[in-house]
Formats: C-alpha cells, structure tokens, sequence
C-alpha cells in the first residue's frame, strides 16, 4: 500500500505525482522480462502508489478509511497481476503484505492506532516486511522511474479535518511517520491542550505545505511541553 501503510518500514505515506514510464539511462534493455510490461505495469503501479496516497486524505472516518484501504488493496492486487517474470514473487508478497496490513486495519475498526499498536509495530519492523517494501522500491525506482515515497503528514497533499479531528489526524500521521515519539495518551493530552487554538485555516497549511501561523506555533509549543513531548531530533 502507497499511504500510510505502504512504506512505513522506512518512509510514510506519498502523495506526489511519479513517472509512469522508465527513464532516459534506465536499466531496461531490449530481451529483459520487463520490456513488454514496462508501459502498463509501470502505470499500473503508479496508480496502486496514487490509490494508497489516498489514504492519507481520508480523515479519520472509519467508513471513509475502510473504503480507501479497499480500493488502495484493490489497486495493488490489479498491478501485482501485470507483473513480470523477474517481479513476480515479490509482486505477491507485496499483496500478502498489504493483506496483513488491511486485516489489522480492521481489527481496529479502521483506526490508524493499528499500526502503533504492538501488532501493527511487530509487522511493519518485522524484517521480512522492510526487505519486501525496499525490493519492492528498488525495483519500481530502476524498472519505471517511480521513487520511494517520501511524503508525509506536514508536506504537500495530506488534507486534515477542520477542528479537533485534524488535530488528533496530525499527530497520529506524525507519530505513525516517526517525526515525533508519543503515546496515544499524549496525543488525547495534545487534542485537548490545542482543542479552539489552531484554526482550521492552520491545520489546512499545515496539511499543504507545513507552515504555521505565529500564534499557532506559539500555540503548539505550549502543547508540546504541556503534554511532555519532546520532537524527535533531525
């Protein structure tokens, strides 16, 4: 899965727009599996990265959620059945991945605590999970120009519900993302400390491209060392 879920063993969710074909200078030569595939598998996939981005603009409605994370698996599954001969095993293990990712979504009624929960830790730093997600990486940036997603709540395309709900989504996208080290009890303590200070014209910038107003950052200061978080250095 491209969003939240996809690439969490080493980098969150991706929003940005890739390259559906491989490159000038790419490794693709004439007689490799990839060659006949390259233009609909490469598409393909970029597509399944777009439908997983989705996610992270969903909010936190629980029917919204399920909905993208369908549609997210879907596309996976839909790309995965295009892949070449030498892309193949790890095509499927790439659906079996986000499979198990889906069925502790829904354990958890779609919440994104699933993937801060023990389970949710134990599977995506589990070692066979980041070797499939970097293959998977390596091989879609060399084959068809997709980059690793970097994108990740306070960049460009991550859209935060108005009010209290934006907030918790912030910080939940943060703590998933690993910018910040906090329990899901700091996060209750920073909705609250925030809750009727942040604008939602703020959450909305935040969401677009990371800035803050004076007051806001002033705002989320006061938060941060009310609730005794201390950022992640870097």
């Amino acid at each position: 899965m491209a969003g939240v879920v996809g690439c969490s063993s080493s980098s969150p969710a991706s929003t940005g727009a890739a390259s559906t074909t491989a490159p000038s200078g790419s490794s693709i030569t004439p007689g490799s599996s990839v060659v006949a595939t390259a233009g609909p598998f490469c598409t393909a996939w970029d597509e399944a990265r777009r439908a997983g981005a989705a996610i992270d603009t969903a909010g936190i409605d629980p029917t919204v959620v399920k909905a993208e994370v369908a549609a997210a698996l879907a596309a996976t599954k839909a790309a995965a059945a295009l892949a070449p001969a030498d892309f193949a095993d790890l095509a499927a293990k790439s659906v079996a991945q986000e499979e198990a990712v889906v069925a502790l979504l829904e354990k958890y009624d779609y919440s994104f605590a699933a993937l801060t929960s023990e389970e949710g830790k134990a599977l995506v730093d589990s070692a066979d999970y980041i070797k499939v997600t970097d293959d998977r990486n390596a091989y879609l940036q060399k084959n068809c120009g997709l980059a690793p997603n970097q994108t990740t709540a306070g960049q460009a395309g991550v859209v935060l519900s108005p009010g209290d709900d934006g907030i918790r989504q912030l910080f939940q996208l943060l703590q998933i993302g690993g910018q910040l080290d906090i329990s899901d009890d700091q996060i209750d303590c920073l909705v609250d400390a925030l809750s009727g200070k942040i604008s939602d014209a703020d959450l909305q910038a935040i969401g677009a491209n990371g800035s803050v107003s004076d007051s806001g950052t002033a705002a989320f200061v006061e938060a941060l060392s009310t609730c005794g978080v201390v950022p992640t250095a870097g």
